[in-house]
């Protein structure tokens, strides 16, 4: 199976993103990087202290309860997001 070309990958981000689509395998130009963690809700808190936002859309929930939340800023091309252990 051959890979996508370039321009159809990125005409297929600028896509999603128009139309507000933000999903969680398109974010990070390399990919992704996960942080899990103990407390999913404290380290939100630190991260907050620190100056550091989240995107609300790309919280991920399960019974209830948040269970994964990307960063507003990615790392030398990777999106980072923190994972409840």
């Amino acid at each position: 199976m051959k890979p996508l070309k370039k321009s159809v990958s990125w005409e297929l981000s600028r896509w999603l993103k128009s139309k507000k689509l933000k999903t969680l395998c398109c974010l990070g130009e390399h990919g992704h990087i996960a942080i899990a963690t103990n407390d999913i809700h404290r380290a939100i808190t630190y991260l907050k202290m620190k100056g550091i936002s989240l995107l609300p859309e790309t919280a991920k929930e399960k019974d209830g309860k948040l269970k994964a939340i990307y960063l507003d800023q990615e790392v030398s091309g990777f999106a980072i997001h923190l994972l409840q252990k």
